[in-house]
């Protein structure tokens, strides 16, 4: 019996081989001790025409490559941490200048001396301009993510990624246009112009729109993400600009809406992770032919490239050392993070390619390079982080992670607007809560769920992101500092109670003892309709008082409601006054403080005012005067204080004679 076997074709065995490919190969990459992005793109060689040919569809996995391109650089900018870039600034703009510049001489140099063109010398330099955050993970198992060098690091990327990305908006324009220079670089600038206009004016727009309107279900939340960044890529594409660009841009304006750790941007990852990316990988790898890679020519002109990256990121590397006083495992860490090359290397090496810059082997030495960087980098770091004692972390901006207690769906829609606006200003999650005591009685399980699905309903139509928590617990209080603990908490946010009864004052109250086992600020509201100006008076401010702390805090939950037409007034001792350690909007409008703040604060407050006011909630709440506040038609007010034992938890032995000392 003769027999002819043929391979199948069409959708499913395409995607059954692709399928297997993202599964099997990372696997036996890392078995190998190498990088399991290594493992996709010999896996798209494999497959491929220069390989064993099980795929006959290559221009349909090109296309969902170039889509994967695209999802690669949005996922880029989604996940820059802008907060810590704003810590370490100073580090991270010293860094960020200098890893840039220094191996984008280097890169450029080397290219032009191996024969490139200009234009393909200077594409060639930005590709060792940028990094990729591979190793991260490493510095993040040894407790380093709060470090100052490792934070710094992450920082820089803005700098790094925004600059490459620029390099390649200007080399793609000018490499697909025969006009003077004076015109393309006319072109480019408005091409730019009209693309930040769209990314970061009109898509935020749409974007609250849809979250807060008809984009309330998940999954359209999920597709809408793709067509942002699509529709990016497109306008991007029509005015000229390479579409990775536009991509980026759009995940860099949708950082704050989209913020890390919410649902869909663990959506987001995850399908980028299990499909776009590996398909980009794999889409590259059939580019590879081994007749080129493994040539001395291409060799060569790898391990020029790999030296002229490696000597730029340790010079960079060497200077921001030594111009901060960083330590040489803090150096060596900063080396590590900066030199590691991947997939945006590749991204932009492949669009070089497209537009013939080059040919096929500085794509393969590009490879070449790829693979150096990820061994050299992956050894140091585990080497440098094991040198580096933890740090303390780094203090975390109020909006990060709002702890949002709710018992019923009394004031839950207010709070929830104050949370989300708070949470906004940080790109930080609102993260509601129900504590149900597991000791007595206790509502059925029905309909404790609907009431989650009703805090849920109430979120999404406020265009905020999460999944509330249900969480049974010994007691609320209990369970509420749990929650804060498990979920890395930054503000806590309780109702100011209106009335208190004789027994809540000499013992206190269910919200007094919630504060005082909070590890995290704590700020106690009330709330009465739509904030149009913030008062915020300020009293006693030295160097060194006890009560700077909490100003700073408060002067913090001003500025997230300084936006907008939101006007923010400061009352102060001395209206020029200023106070070492403590930054106010230099926005705001400035006004002398006469008498206490209470006062003031009761003369000036009129409809649309929300009054916020540093303290111990556990003791302010109990002045006539603050109380006398929030009796005033459409006056909202704001305690806010930094915890009673800043670093621990009081315990339930400890906690009765706290309550009691505070409210004597």
């Amino acid at each position: 019996m003769d027999f002819n076997f043929t391979l199948p074709e069409g959708g499913p065995w395409f995607f059954f081989v692709i399928a297997m490919t993202v599964i099997v190969m990372p696997l036996l990459a890392e078995r190998l001790g190498v990088p399991g992005i290594i493992g996709l793109l010999l896996g798209g060689f494999i497959i491929g025409q220069h390989g064993a040919e099980l795929i006959s569809e290559d221009v349909l996995l090109q296309e969902f490559g170039a889509v994967g391109l695209l999802y690669l650089m949005f996922l880029a900018g989604l996940e820059l941490d802008l907060n810590v870039f704003m810590q370490v600034r100073r580090i991270s703009m010293f860094l960020g200048a200098f890893t840039f510049s220094v191996p984008f001489a280097l890169g450029t140099g080397v290219a032009l001396l191996l024969g490139n063109s200009l234009q393909a010398s200077i594409l060639i330099g930005s590709f060792w301009a940028s990094y990729t955050l591979v190793v991260y993970p490493v510095f993040r198992r040894f407790g380093l993510a709060s470090n100052r060098a490792i934070a710094a690091t992450v920082g820089a990327t803005v700098i790094t990624d925004t600059l490459a990305l620029v390099v390649l908006a200007v080399i793609s324009g000018t490499a697909s246009s025969d006009q003077g220079g004076f015109t393309i670089g006319l072109e480019i600038a408005l091409g730019l112009a009209i693309l930040v206009g769209y990314c970061f004016l009109v898509l935020p727009a749409i974007t609250r729109w849809f979250f807060t309107g008809v984009g309330q279900e998940r999954s359209l939340r999920f597709v809408y993400a793709l067509a942002a960044f699509l529709s990016a890529a497109v306008v991007a594409d029509e005015v000229g600009i390479e579409g990775l660009v536009g991509s980026f841009a759009a995940g860099l304006a949708l950082n704050r809406l989209i913020p890390n750790g919410s649902a869909l941007m663990e959506r987001i990852e995850f399908f980028g992770s299990a499909f776009f990316v590996p398909i980009f990988l794999i889409s590259v790898g059939l580019l590879l032919e081994p007749r080129v890679l493994f040539s001395l020519e291409t060799i060569g002109i790898g391990l020029a490239f790999t030296a002229a990256l490696l000597v730029g990121k340790i010079a960079a590397a060497w200077l921001t050392g030594h111009q901060f006083g960083l330590t040489r495992s803090e150096i060596g860490a900063i080396f590590s993070l900066s030199s590691a090359q991947a997939a945006a290397t590749l991204a932009a090496a492949v669009v070089g390619l497209q537009l013939e810059l080059y040919d096929a082997v500085v794509l393969n030495a590009v490879l070449i390079v790829v693979v150096a960087s990820l061994l050299i980098s992956s050894i140091s770091a585990n080497r440098f982080g094991a040198a580096i004692p933890p740090p303390e972390a780094l203090e975390k901006p109020l909006g990060g992670a709002i702890i949002l207690p709710l018992r019923d769906l009394d004031g839950a829609e207010e709070r929830l607007a104050f949370a989300a606006r708070v949470s906004a200003s940080a790109g930080g999650l609102v993260i509601p809560v129900h504590v149900v005591s597991d000791a007595g009685h206790n509502p059925s399980v029905e309909s404790q769920r609907r009431l989650i699905e009703e805090i849920e309903a109430l979120a999404s139509g406020q265009g905020i992101d999460t999944e509330p928590v249900l969480r049974v617990d010994r007691a609320v209080t209990s369970g509420i500092r749990n929650t804060i603990i498990e979920r890395d908490g930054s503000l806590l946010i309780l109702p100011l109670p209106e009335h208190l009864s004789a027994q809540q004052i000499v013992f206190g109250g269910p919200e007094i003892e919630i504060v005082a086992a909070s590890p995290i600020p704590t700020a106690l509201v009330s709330l009465d309709g739509p904030v149009e100006r913030v008062l915020l008076p300020l009293a006693g401010l030295r160097q060194g008082s006890a009560d700077l702390q909490n100003a700073r805090l408060a002067a913090e939950l001003a500025e997230a409601f300084d936006v907008g037409d939101t006007a923010l007034v400061i009352a102060l001792d001395d209206p020029a006054a200023e106070v070492a350690g403590l930054e106010l909007p230099a926005d705001a409008t400035r006004r002398r403080l006469d008498g206490s703040p209470l006062a003031w604060a009761g003369h000036e407050a009129r409809a649309g005012d929300m009054i916020i006011l540093p303290g111990d909630p556990g003791s302010l709440r109990f002045d006539i005067e603050a109380t006398r506040l929030t009796s005033k038609p459409g006056v909202s007010l704001a305690i806010i204080a930094a915890p009673h034992r800043a670093g621990t938890f009081a315990t339930d032995a400890d906690l009765g004679t706290q309550v009691v000392a505070r409210t004597a």
